[in-house]
């Protein structure tokens, strides 16, 4: 141990003066900003209750991440499905169309689906999609699959962040890796394994996102779930103690497309307001969110609003070919995905 001397952060002090302070990298939509954005060196946690559609914000802010401002993620999703069903999922948010070869009307009748991706289309969209997505597998050996400690994943993304060019590093869920509570039980463990992570972030520059299940949740009196907090998480005063920014995402009812964005706390403070909660649409055909207009008229996906004029540069480039304005949008809307 020593004692800080000012030739050791003279650098630092430097750095911050000419920027005034870490920037803040939008996450695509206007409604956002102030409330959450990203910034290098720092993490998120997410949660929120079975359905709620956690991994779909998650992925889709990413994605924008990715295409507004050209960051990289390792990802480590085991929860989220199977390696396959992730790339489909992050195809069809890339380029607006499904792998579901048919969809069902309200009244149980089969319909082809003109949003189908041929292909040429899947195998052209798979390219920039694990361009920006790294997908961590784990090893096989003697027919035993290699079990990932949250140490392991962090500094695994660490270790390969400039060969990877890598920007963030994902968990999706907690609970699928493993851990090692005999150092004096689950509290305890987080008051190690939290700190680490927040510590190796900072050194690393890169930006570390966890996806945390809530306790089961009780039901209110009219039948719906209740938002959950910080406190609903097993070992949840630890992590909201120990974390650096914390989101649940909440829906009413599964069929809801109306997904709440709870900023339960944003630091440092360049990220946005603790106490805050935004509203995003979903959109079943492109699997992707929106926003309003200021006037209500218009649906806003994810742009680079900071452009003059705004430009909206995720879905209408890569789907010339598709009216979304159809009846089968309409009918799907009924069928969330999550």
């Amino acid at each position: 141990m020593k004692i800080l001397q000012p030739k050791d952060i003279k650098d630092d002090l430097i750095r911050l003066w000419e920027t005034g302070g870490q920037k803040c990298y939008p996450v695509g939509y206007k409604c956002m900003h102030g409330h959450y954005g990203m910034v290098e060196a720092s993490c998120t946690d997410w949660t929120g209750f079975p359905v709620s559609g956690k991994t779909e914000v998650m992925f889709d802010f990413l994605m924008n991440m990715s295409q507004l401002h050209n960051w990289r993620h390792l990802m480590f999703v085991p929860d989220a499905g199977t390696k396959e069903k992730v790339i489909a999922m992050l195809i069809h948010k890339y380029c607006g169309k499904t792998f579901k070869k048919t969809w069902i009307d309200g009244s149980g009748n089969e319909h082809e689906n003109q949003n189908f991706i041929s292909k040429d289309e899947m195998m052209r969209y798979q390219l920039p999609v694990m361009d920006a997505f790294k997908f961590l597998v784990p090893e096989v050996k003697n027919g035993r699959t290699e079990k990932i400690t949250p140490y392991k994943f962090w500094d695994f993304a660490a270790e390969n962040r400039m060969e990877l060019k890598l920007n963030t590093a994902v968990i999706d869920s907690w609970k699928d890796l493993k851990h090692d509570y005999s150092g004096g039980g689950y509290a305890t463990y987080l008051e190690e394994v939290l700190p680490y992570r927040n510590s190796l972030a900072e050194e690393s520059g890169l930006h570390f996102h966890t996806v945390i299940h809530p306790k089961s949740p009780q039901r209110l009196k009219d039948g719906k779930y209740p938002v959950p907090t910080e406190h609903d998480l097993k070992g949840g005063s630890e992590w909201f103690n120990s974390g650096k920014s914390m989101i649940v995402i909440h829906r009413e009812t599964k069929t809801t497309p109306t997904t709440d964005i709870y900023v339960k706390k944003a630091k440092p403070e360049e990220v946005g307001r603790a106490g805050d909660v935004v509203s995003l649409n979903y959109d079943v055909a492109t699997r992707r969110f929106y926003e309003y207009s200021a006037d209500g008229r218009e649906k806003l996906f994810a742009r680079d609003y900071t452009s003059e004029p705004a430009q909206e540069k995720i879905l209408k480039p890569l789907q010339p070919n598709v009216d979304f304005t159809t009846s089968n949008r309409e009918e799907e809307e009924d069928t969330m995905p999550f």
